[in-house]
């Protein structure tokens, strides 16, 4: 196993084997042209102008590794790497039709490498060849793909599978990217002996897209024909963000059950529709804990199945903050980190699924401690007490609305009430799960016919001991009710309340029959998570109810922190802040006050050591050698999620 070494002013004729720039090679298409099994390329900054073909695959636990060295540890260039087929930009006119040619090559790893595409034959990176290989090893991490000029693939990376077998380990893996004009692209061809799993994964990656072409997708994978007996299967989207495009998951002719494909706790932002599959497809995709915003033709075409995916009118904001960034070249907020909508308990995700959860963001930031409980759940009914039932035989199909399927529903002709022709049903899908509920609410989405009739869905505790709401639904066609606030339980709400809740339903009146297709609840419960491919970190709110001195002071419910910008001059400075947690505070890690940036000084970090519901006062000290801009930054670092920090009067002297 070698270590070689790419530079801007190395020479294809040394060795590689320093990162001397009497040692370090000049491009990297050379290194690919060198290097075995098990060696690691580390690539300096600069922009290198050629078309990388990869010559050697590497093999399972030797890993061939390419390396972008943006920090300059390894070669003493920080900055980016960029690979791109543009030998002058301003000419408008590239000179290659791809950066990166895979050439069907196994077991090789890229990060931190931008590549930037060409002339209309290709997207940047491109896997050729007519063999069927699984790709089996190949890895993609923290890498930018940038579409070229007019590209017709409408893809920014491709992979050639064919009639590739189910890998033994992985298939390609494609984390923490980000992709601009089109994303990844999948070929396939018909197998005619079995199902193929590929076992590849596409995990917190954003896709900015545009508007070129039909098949412009985050993920898109292309099928032989529709005819095909086996297909490939065993996709995964995971956290990602898909802003733009057209079919944001295209498969359209996926005939593979035995391998099912999921996309979880994914965002789609304006995009002509969700996922693109024909009719006579067989195969499966599941959507769970995903968020469709601006979708203009429809949630899903074909077959796919929805779990938990809701659509949700979420701010998107601070994509850049261009007045911190400009006047201080410094900004609180980092590129594409969405804002969570505090005032109406909402966050950017969903995330309320244990078995969906990721593990960390497009930054390779934690998860863990700020994800769940999430400060909204989203449930339905689903009769885990008692599935729904028709004790008069008047409804068609009832357990059609007690499932994830807004497709299948009952429906009902007769007149009836609470006691007469009613459909009923006993629990919902409400996980275990601790943290204070503070509201509940539920809707229904239904259909009472052009007459119109009208449809009541009476909701209960258990053993219809108390009632809670009763929706009325008018509609000619499938829709959502309005949102209806539950009533407090006499004992209060619990997480086994939630999930112990049931409904009644019936047609009221009217002359048209009645459709239940779906009652969806929703459950705010304290702070949390976040989803996508960028986690939104929890905000303060205003804190009226206990400041320390005046009216107002700031708080977090669960971990989160705030930076507010101090300028500050070349002399001693002192820095203090009042802080206090609530006795529902987890974690032997109390608040913190961190001065950061500071011109020569080294950041300076105040931790509490009070005890709970007590004000303390925290102080950090230093001197900075020139004038500028500090940031200070008040951190709760609570473990429960449900632990109420307060900041007060941060002062500088």
């Amino acid at each position: 196993m070698t270590l070689y070494y790419v530079r801007k002013g190395g020479n294809d004729g040394n060795d590689g084997l320093s990162a001397a720039l009497a040692h370090a090679w000049l491009t990297i298409d050379h290194a690919a042209n060198v290097v075995a099994a098990g060696d690691t390329v580390h690539i300096g900054a600069g922009v290198y102008r050629e078309l990388v073909t990869m010559d050697t695959a590497g093999v399972a636990g030797s890993l061939i590794s390419f390396l972008g060295d943006v920090t300059g540890a390894q070669t003493g260039d920080a900055g980016p790497v960029i690979v791109t087929c543009w030998n002058d930009e301003s000419s408008y006119a590239a000179a290659r039709a791809a950066a990166l040619e895979l050439n069907q090559k196994e077991f090789v790893v890229w990060k931190d490498v931008i590549f930037i595409g060409g002339t209309s034959a290709a997207p940047p990176v491109i896997c050729t060849g007519a063999g069927n290989v699984a790709m089996e090893g190949c890895v993609f991490q923290r890498c930018v793909f940038v579409i070229g000029m007019n590209t017709a693939s409408d893809a920014t990376l491709i992979f050639r599978l064919n009639l590739s077998t189910t890998p033994a380990t992985l298939g390609p893996q494609i984390i923490q990217c980000i992709f601009v004009g089109g994303g990844v692209e999948v070929f396939v061809t018909n197998n005619a002996v079995a199902h193929v799993n590929a076992k590849m994964s596409m995990d917190s990656c954003i896709l900015i897209g545009g508007c070129h072409g039909a098949s412009q997708s985050l993920f898109h994978v292309t099928r032989g024909d529709a005819g095909q007996l086996y297909s490939h299967g065993g996709f995964a989207v995971r956290n990602c963000t898909s802003l733009g495009g057209y079919d944001a998951i295209y498969d359209r002719y996926n005939k593979n059950l035995t391998h099912v494909s999921y996309c979880d706790n994914t965002l789609f932002y304006s995009c002509y529709r969700v996922h693109n599959m024909s009719s006579s497809a067989t195969g499966a995709w599941v959507f769970r804990d995903c968020i469709p915003i601006g979708v203009a033709s429809g949630l899903i075409g074909g077959t796919a199945v929805i779990k938990n995916t809701q659509s949700s009118p979420v701010l998107l904001g601070c994509m850049l903050d261009l007045i911190y960034m400009t006047n201080y070249g410094w900004s609180p907020y980092r590129a594409f980190e969405p804002i969570s909508i505090a005032a109406l308990a909402a966050t950017f995700g969903l995330n309320q699924s244990n078995d969906n959860v990721p593990t960390a963001d497009l930054y390779g930031d934690s998860f863990a401690g700020s994800l769940l409980p999430s400060s909204v759940w989203y449930g339905y009914f689903d009769g885990s007490d008692a599935a729904a039932t028709d004790p008069n035989a008047k409804w068609n199909a009832p357990e059609g609305a007690c499932d994830t399927d807004y497709t299948t529903w009952a429906t009902i002709s007769t007149t009836g009430s609470d006691v007469l022709n009613y459909m009923k049903a006993e629990g919902s899908n409400a996980p275990a799960r601790t943290g204070t509920i503070t509201q509940v609410r539920a809707r229904v989405y239904s259909s009472t016919g052009a007459g119109p009739s009208t449809l009541r869905t009476r909701i209960y505790t258990d053993a219809l001991a108390e009632t809670l709401a009763t929706i009325d639904q008018v509609s000619a066609t499938l829709v959502w009710s309005a949102w209806t606030v539950l009533a407090v339980p006499a004992a209060g709400w619990t997480w086994a309340t939630v999930a112990a809740l049931e409904f009644k339903a019936w047609r009221e009146a009217g002359a048209n029959s009645c459709t239940l297709a779906h009652i969806q609840i929703e459950v705010t419960c304290g702070a949390g998570g976040n989803g996508g491919a960028v986690n939104s970190r929890n905000r303060p709110a205003k804190e009226i109810g206990t400041p320390h001195t005046g009216v107002n002071a700031m708080h977090f419910t669960g971990a989160g922190w705030h930076d507010l910008l101090i300028p500050v001059n070349a002399v001693a400075t002192t820095v203090t802040v009042y802080g206090r947690f609530d006795g529902n505070y987890g974690g032997a890690s109390k608040p913190q006050m961190i001065a950061m940036n500071i011109p020569g000084v080294a950041d300076q970090t105040a931790t509490m050591t009070a005890a709970a519901n007590t004000w303390q006062q925290i102080t950090v000290n230093f001197t900075p050698s020139a004038q500028g801009i500090c940031r200070v930054r008040l951190k709760s670092r609570d473990t429960s999620g449900n632990g109420l920090t307060i900041f007060d009067d941060l002062r500088r002297a």
